[in-house]
């Protein structure tokens, strides 16, 4: 964290902040080397990473500068490459924030943040357990990640609404 948090304060480049995310994938996500995969082609551009599980391309991951603030134009970026690469999760980070999204391709590409880690402070036990479902052994256990967006999508205020608005529900009010 010490690290993480001075990296921020230093404002490091992308290049630099992506040399630290190395060390953490593999020396705390539990990733081998060859497990993660560094500037992926994608549709004629590149994806920062993408996290392969028994030869499975599983998440790719977008990374930004260190502390910079995470945008919606870099949400879409990460969540297109995932659509384009068939890949169902997308991770967006700068370091101190670990954005982790669900790729839906209905109609149209769309980011669902399932989940949010700021490492900027102190580290709780629910980030932990958070952090974990990206982790190899997370990610190697597919019904984990699936089974939290599964119960953030029913709990959306889409979701709800759209419970509420059923024939059903509205003729019993």
């Amino acid at each position: 964290l010490p690290q993480i948090r001075g990296a921020a304060e230093q404002k490091l480049n992308e290049s630099n902040t992506r040399m630290i995310l190395d060390r953490m994938f593999i020396d705390i996500l539990g990733y081998k080397i060859d497990e993660v995969k560094a500037e992926q082609a994608i549709q004629g551009r590149r994806a920062d990473y993408i996290f392969s599980i028994a030869g499975d391309d599983v998440m790719v991951v977008e990374v930004k500068k260190a502390g910079m603030v995470l945008r919606e134009k870099q949400v879409f970026q990460a969540t297109s490459y995932g659509a384009y690469a068939g890949i169902r999760w997308a991770l967006l980070t700068n370091l101190t924030q670990w954005n982790v999204y669900h790729i839906s391709r209905e109609d149209k590409v769309e980011g669902n943040l399932v989940f949010s880690v700021d490492l900027s402070k102190d580290i709780t036990h629910q980030d932990a357990d958070l952090l974990i479902l990206i982790s190899r052994y997370g990610l190697g256990r597919k019904i984990l990640l699936e089974k939290l967006w599964s119960e953030t999508n029913a709990l959306s205020e889409n979701s709800i609404v759209s419970a509420i608005l059923t024939d059903d529900v509205i003729s019993k009010i």
